[in-house]
């Protein structure tokens, strides 16, 4: 297993699962980037600082381009060219490179004690207990620790039963494993994000959340003025991460000015943003904003792009499925993954990402698809 880590890392980790530890274990020689398209530290803040006109402070901290990746034999069997713990290496010292937000006031706490693995299964979609014991049952033996689900997606109480059974049976505890839930769209006042965690504790069995996100409100739902529904659904959050009810809280599916909205407001610093990205929507300014405040982006939606004639010619040429190729891509952009299955098969295959690099040139080729395209909704 792949962790994003600010902290010490926590002992989940058995033979068949590789664990990234913090970053400070490393010697300066064997933390090489094999981000293909890494950007500078200088570089990013500068170009969120002209387009959003914040504040933003540089300490001139940079970081180099590896093309370690190039230099690999594409005649021998694709084994790991490099340690892939590193993969995100580059985007991790920018972001602990500088701590700050747009209001230079904020409490980062989130992420300062918990490592959050790179690779997680949705539950989007799967319903019933005996699709989602299916599901969690393949995903803890293939090493996935990392489990996304929603108020709304009407699962987290077969859930809450599935992990109640499997964790014993695979020697696991509530400790090894990290979840993820979001408050309902409909949410749109203060009491409404309380009650509704309340409920997600609940179901899940669990008298803690790794991480709680929140939406954007939709007008449709949540009459009135949306920024102070966001605040004020964004207030509930803080108090449960202050008490330790939530962990980690963050936002789903928000733009890059929705985000700088709340990063010039908010008291705690989100923790994670979920965001559609995929080649076909390579959202670059948000993940600099993300880079910037040490956000965690994770991403959702990605496997409809698969069929791309540039993708299967990257899975021939790696020996790898298209989806693989996706996958790979994303991660090699320091963005976690959330790739949604019920088939065992497919989580497995999932899964299996780590034992090659993309190369520079096929990052910046996949980087070219970009259409601004979306397959969700905002």
């Amino acid at each position: 297993m792949i962790f994003f880590s600010m902290g010490k890392k926590r002992s989940v980790c058995n033979d068949n699962i590789h664990c990234y530890k913090n970053d400070r274990n490393f010697n300066d020689d064997e933390d090489d980037d094999i981000l293909s398209n890494s950007f500078s530290k200088k570089r990013c803040v500068k170009a969120v600082w002209k387009k959003y006109k914040v504040p933003l402070k540089d300490n001139h901290s940079s970081t180099n381009e590896d093309e370690s990746c190039d230099n690999y034999d594409e005649q021998d069997d694709y084994h790991t060219p490099h340690d892939h713990h590193n993969y995100h290496s580059s985007s991790r010292k920018s972001a602990k490179s500088s701590m700050l937000s747009p209001s230079g006031k904020h409490k980062n706490a989130p992420f300062a004690k918990l490592d959050i693995p790179v690779l997680g299964l949705s539950t989007f979609r799967i319903t019933g207990y005996k699709l989602v014991h299916q599901a969690i049952n393949a995903s803890l033996a293939y090493g996935y620790r990392l489990f996304d689900t929603a108020d709304h997606y009407h699962n987290q109480r077969d859930l809450g039963y599935a992990f109640s059974e499997l964790l014993p049976q695979h020697g696991l505890g509530r400790k090894d494993v990290y979840l993820i839930t979001k408050l309902n769209p409909s949410c749109s006042t203060y009491d409404d994000a309380l009650q509704m965690v309340e409920r997600s504790l609940r179901e899940l069995k669990t008298d803690y959340l790794d991480v709680c996100l929140m939406y954007w409100p939709r007008p449709s739902s949540c009459p009135g003025d949306e920024h102070s529904i966001v605040m004020e659904c964004y207030r509930a959050l803080e108090e449960l991460y202050d008490s330790r009810v939530c962990r980690n809280i963050g936002v789903y599916k928000f733009d890059d000015y929705q985000l700088m909205f709340l990063l010039r407001k908010c008291r705690v610093v989100p923790t994670m943003l979920q965001a559609e990205f995929h080649p076909y929507l390579y959202q670059k300014n948000l993940m600099d904003i993300c880079t910037i405040n040490s956000i965690r982006m994770q991403a959702f939606c990605f496997i409809k792009v698969v069929d791309d004639p540039v993708i299967v010619h990257l899975a021939h040429k790696y020996r790898k499925a298209p989806s693989q190729i996706v996958l790979r891509w994303i991660i090699q952009h320091g963005v976690g993954i959330l790739p949604k299955s019920k088939t065992p098969s497919h989580i497995g295959e999932n899964a299996d990402i780590f034992d090659f690099c993309l190369q520079t040139k096929d990052m910046e080729l996949i980087n070219s698809l970009n259409r601004d395209q979306r397959f969700v909704g905002v």
